[in-house]
């Protein structure tokens, strides 16, 4: 008597085959959702202690730090280095660099002080670091690269600069040079400026701000946010220097329009993943929108510390409500 042997028939091979596949194809984006939720609430968390580091510095100071100083010599993410658990960092860092030779106030702009740059030797110990705590993981990590900016380093947060374009729409600006200016968002306060008592080429220029200037209160003002890295030399998200850090909500989050940048050195528009950019012209100021590689938005830490997911879709004038300080304007929390 021949004994029947068990096992699967072709068909039901392949429909088992055909059944791990479904499963794994309803699996996939939940894991990948997850994990992006992982990701995001580590850049909330990011935010937070950015948010929580303004106000300490805050309190210490009597403002908040400066947003850059010459876009050279510093930006936010020195001055709040102590606050983070960066304390030997801060301490590493050679702030005495200015434009101007010791005891002037205009011409030459070479002397000793001007070579104590952030990409300058006294201070690519600090500037060739990564700071993990100001990486969002969504944005993933950029390569490493020594040839590319002598290896200073990118990172992810911009600090608000109001609603307008890095030079807060206020036109010419000296030093040789003249930007246009955004005539559809006449600036209104921002939370931050370029803090350099040196060179006050536009009336918010030299000084920082505090909390008592933020007229439309802490709760209705952003402080900062997120930014997507630009991959080779693309300078958005280099932001030891001061035009990377000078984010405004003049273009909505994660805008399909493109950021205005400097110089076409510094743009590699829709290469490599990086946003879209073009370079400015005399109607077309320096702007830089707040970025992310989250689904559906950006997060943002508020003046009160508080950290809110901002959608993409909205509203534009709501928006650029938020980037000013000043401007009276009357925002519902639904609006958000």
């Amino acid at each position: 008597m021949r004994r029947l042997r068990s096992g699967f028939t072709l068909i039901e091979l392949l429909v088992v085959i055909a059944i791990i596949g479904v499963l794994i194809a309803l699996l996939l984006p939940a894991v990948q959702s997850a994990r992006e939720a992982a990701r995001r609430a580590q850049c909330v968390n990011n935010l937070k202690q950015i948010g929580i580091a303004m106000h300490n510095y805050h309190d210490m100071a009597g403002v908040l730090p400066p947003g850059h100083r010459t876009a050279v010599f510093g930006t936010f993410q020195v001055y709040i280095l102590p606050y983070i658990e960066q304390v030997n960092m801060y301490n590493s860092y050679n702030q005495y660099g200015r434009y101007w030779s010791p005891g002037t106030t205009s011409g030459g702009g070479n002397g000793p002080a001007n070579q104590l740059r952030y990409g300058s030797p006294p201070n690519l110990t600090v500037t060739r670091s990564i700071v993990n705590n100001l990486l969002c993981p969504s944005d993933g990590e950029k390569p490493s690269d020594r040839s590319i900016y002598n290896g200073i380093t990118w990172h992810n947060y911009a600090v608000n600069f109001g609603n307008g374009d890095i030079y807060q729409s206020l036109g010419t600006v000296g030093g040789g040079y003249t930007v246009g200016i955004y005539p559809d968002a006449p600036w209104l306060g921002a939370a931050f400026s370029d803090a350099d008592t040196t060179q006050r080429f536009y009336p918010s220029r030299g000084r920082c701000y505090g909390f008592a200037d933020f007229r439309d209160g802490t709760s209705n003002t952003l402080l900062a946010g997120e930014l997507i890295k630009g991959m080779g030399a693309d300078l958005r998200g280099f932001t030891w220097w001061g035009d990377a850090v000078s984010a405004s909500t003049y273009l909505s989050p994660n805008s399909s329009l493109p950021d205005v940048q400097n110089s076409a050195g510094y743009c590699r528009s829709l290469v490599d993943g990086n946003p879209p950019c073009v370079v400015a012209t005399t109607s077309q100021p320096p702007t830089y929108a707040f970025r992310s590689r989250h689904p559906g938005g950006v997060n943002m830490v508020f003046g009160d510390g508080s950290v809110r997911f901002i959608k993409n879709t909205i509203n534009l004038f709501t928006w650029r409500a938020l980037g000013t300080t000043r401007g009276g304007e009357v925002l519902s929390a639904d609006q958000l």
